[in-house]
């Protein structure tokens, strides 16, 4: 029947202009597809409804399918992204494990539609990043256009996020701005916007196929903009230290105290050379207590990280694992009675560095090895003028060696080579 009033109709001229003019407005009609924003909490790829809007846009997902009906909706594009605060590799890897989680509540709610979906884990939202700070108007024009420029910069990203770490706004980035880009946009093509798409666009797409939305160009840096000054203008030399354990020994018994210092060279991607000296020299004023050590140490430590070779105080940080050598002579004599004699050792040790600023390290770790001594037992005279020789030995040991929690300071000298 349908047919037949169709076939009267369209046999006049007329009606099929008209018929044919309906057609060009529909396929030249503007294309969206419908989007969702789903955000997660920092470091955590999990879907938390009661996470601030999610509750809204879970809702409007289950309304979408259900008023389009699986069988309507063509496909279905994932684009996950993490915000830029922290390294570049593990943010990547986050973004790829939320669009893991997306697809997974699809797979499990929509089965029908589980096929369809076109995952793009994008890492880094730097595009909505410069979208935040383009729209910022809590901040000076400067400071806009300075975060702008290090935003438009081909620096890496990791340099990008150092840069403006250093910058005032940057808590309020990380307050106000990152909660919002670390999302999950989804969205949603049905069947009708496929079609229209494709035929607007004059050749054969696939949804997974289409330019998004959101997508940003690269915008070109202002020469009256301030310039991206280097990330640093410095680079290291070498880093001094001390053991903060001997350190405080001193606190709970004066003569207690070990006055020592480490020198460190790094060098290569991930080895460091240091050179450790320990000198309590303490003897009391009645001459019968003593606690006098003269201790050397060479070693050498391999980083399990390869430190940014774009960012040269990226030394020194994260777990090391070492080859410890010393050697050294010692006379302790808690009262009346002591020991002198040598020593030597060698060790392996297991660290671990936190990285508290840029040139400040804190260093924890432990050792275990082989240590040999040739001792001599003695005690003193009445007026402990002077020292009677009871025995001596020799003494090997295997276990703990040394353990330390040292403070470290990195020296640099300017880096000609700078930055752009």
């Amino acid at each position: 029947m349908l047919r037949t009033i169709i076939s009267q109709w369209t046999g006049n001229a007329p009606v099929r202009f008209w018929f044919l003019l309906l057609g060009l407005t529909i396929l030249t009609a503007p294309v969206s597809a419908q989007e969702l924003r789903i955000t997660f909490p920092a470091g955590s790829a999990d879907l938390r409804p009661d996470y601030r809007d999610n509750a809204r846009a879970f809702a409007m997902l289950d309304s979408l399918v259900e008023r389009h009906g699986a069988s309507l909706v063509d496909s279905v594009i994932v684009v996950t992204k993490s915000s830029p605060e922290g390294r570049f590799g593990l943010n990547a890897s986050l973004a790829e494990r939320r669009s893991r989680s997306i697809l997974r509540y699809l797979s499990d709610r929509y089965p029908a539609v589980a096929d369809r979906v076109s995952l793009r884990p994008e890492g880094e939202a730097w595009d909505e990043f410069r979208l935040q700070v383009l729209a910022d108007t809590t901040v000076s024009a400067l400071s806009r256009e300075r975060a702008l420029s290090i935003i438009d910069s081909g620096l890496a990203p990791d340099l990008k996020e150092r840069l403006l770490h250093q910058f005032p706004e940057y808590g309020h980035y990380l307050r106000d701005f990152f909660p919002e880009i670390r999302l999950a946009i989804i969205l949603v093509f049905d069947r009708l916007t496929v079609i229209l798409q494709t035929v607007d666009l004059g050749e054969v797409e696939t949804a997974g196929e289409m330019p998004l939305p959101m997508s940003l160009g690269p915008v070109a840096l202002r020469p009256d903009v301030l310039h991206v000054p280097a990330l640093h203008p410095y680079r290291p030399l070498f880093a001094v230290s001390t053991n903060l354990l001997y350190d405080l020994g001193g606190l709970v018994r004066p003569m207690s105290w070990t006055p020592n210092v480490s020198l460190e060279i790094p060098f290569g991607q991930r080895w460091s050379l240091y050179a450790e000296y320990d000198f309590p020299w303490w003897i009391s004023s009645g001459n019968d207590r003593a606690w006098q050590v003269l201790k050397w140490d060479l070693g050498a430590r391999w980083w399990f990280s390869r430190h940014d070779a774009s960012d040269p105080m990226d030394v020194l940080r994260g777990h090391f694992l070492g080859l410890d050598l010393g050697a050294g002579y010692y006379d302790i004599e808690p009262q009346h009675t002591g020991y002198q004699g040598e020593f030597q050792l060698v060790g392996l040790e297991y660290g671990y560095a936190f990285r508290l600023a840029e040139r400040w390290r804190l260093d924890v770790n432990v050792g275990a090895g082989w240590m040999a001594t040739h001792y001599r037992h003695y005690t003193g005279t009445a007026d402990d003028a002077h020292l009677l020789y009871q025995n001596s030995g020799r003494l090997r040991w295997v276990g703990p060696v040394k353990a330390g929690v040292s403070l470290k300071y990195i020296f640099t000298r300017k880096n000609r080579r700078g930055g752009r």
